[in-house]
This record gives C-alpha cells, structure tokens and sequence, in this order.
C-alpha cells in the first residue's frame, strides 16, 4: 500500500512529502521551535500545557529563537520558566494535622 505522507502545518504550510515537510520547518524554524519547547515544558512540568503557560512558553521560544534554536537555551529557559519554577507536586500526600 502506498504511504500519504502530505500534510499541512498550521493550516498554512502543505506539503507532500518528508523532502517537503523539511523544506516547510526550514523555512518556518519558529514553528518546530514552539512545538518542541510546548512538548518538552509539558514533559517537564509533567502536566498538559494550559493557557497562563502560555507567557513563559512565549518567553522560551523568543530567547531561543534569538540563539538561533540552540537545545541547550530551550533547556535552560524552561528550567528558569515561572510554570517550571513554582510547580507542585500534585501526588505529595497533604501534611498531617495535629
């Protein structure tokens, strides 16, 4: 069976191929680089991304964009992010009281 491997990226990028889809993210590098931080900050929070991340989210992808994408600027500016910072674990039992 042949495999489709089209797409559209955003409802603005078509492709039809992986040649295609490459030419698309090299020429968007924005979009690979939100996607990427928006996956790693959910990972790292261990929680889905919600609305109020969306500022630090924002943050991280200027401040990487501006190195050129590098991994590690992603990596440290989610480790600085304000969501990272002030998370909870939501599985600690409550403390006891007296």
């Amino acid at each position: 069976l042949p495999i489709d491997a089209s797409g559209t990226l955003y409802g603005k990028a078509r492709f039809q191929d992986v040649i295609g889809l490459k030419d698309v993210l090299l020429g968007n590098p924005e979009w690979f680089i939100r996607a990427f931080s928006e996956h790693l900050l959910a990972y790292a929070l261990g929680r889905e991304i919600d609305i109020t991340d969306m500022p630090a989210l924002d943050k991280i992808v200027r401040n990487a964009m501006a190195k050129k994408g590098q991994f590690s600027t992603v990596v440290s500016e989610i480790a600085t992010s304000y969501p990272f910072m002030h998370k909870t674990n939501q599985l600690a039992p409550s403390p006891k009281k007296p």
